[in-house]
């Protein structure tokens, strides 16, 4: 496959691969442990789910992932917040460069309308702003997937 980027106008690149796509962005200021919903799942989907850092990330000691109830780390590898940096896709444990390939990221089957959520695990994330993308096909009917 090619190198993986995220267009101005992301549904070219969603339509041609065969794939819807929902966007979440979610913006950090002294954001406690716990959880945030990213995407509301209905049905049985197919998903690739990634971040896309537009602005730096802050919090000492702060560590993210993105999964599931139950399966906290399925989509998204435990990562240390301030080692996703402006410009990075963050699609596992080790946040990459601006250009990603599209191989490496991962697709998931996500059943039952299992929603997709961000977890703050450790300590605070201060500061900063995350894009999430998921891109998704639909495997029963009326399913879909959509921003929470």
């Amino acid at each position: 496959m090619g190198i993986f980027y995220i267009p101005q106008n992301v549904s070219v690149l969603t339509e041609s691969l065969g794939y819807k796509v929902a966007r979440k962005e979610v913006t950090f200021a002294a954001t406690v442990p716990g959880n945030q919903d990213l995407f509301t799942v209905t049905g049985d989907v197919k998903a690739i789910t990634f971040g896309v850092c537009t602005t730096v990330l802050a919090g000492a000691l702060a560590v993210l992932a993105v999964g599931c109830v139950g399966e906290t780390n399925i989509i998204g590898g435990y990562t240390l917040a301030t080692d996703i940096d402006a410009g990075d896709i963050w699609w596992n444990d080790t946040p990459d460069s601006e250009i990603e390939d599209m191989s490496v990221v991962p697709e998931k089957f996500i059943a039952d309308g299992n929603d997709i959520i961000l977890y703050y695990k450790t300590a605070n994330v201060t500061s900063g702003v995350l894009a999430f993308y998921c891109f998704w096909t639909p495997l029963s009917a009326g399913a879909s997937v959509v921003a929470a």
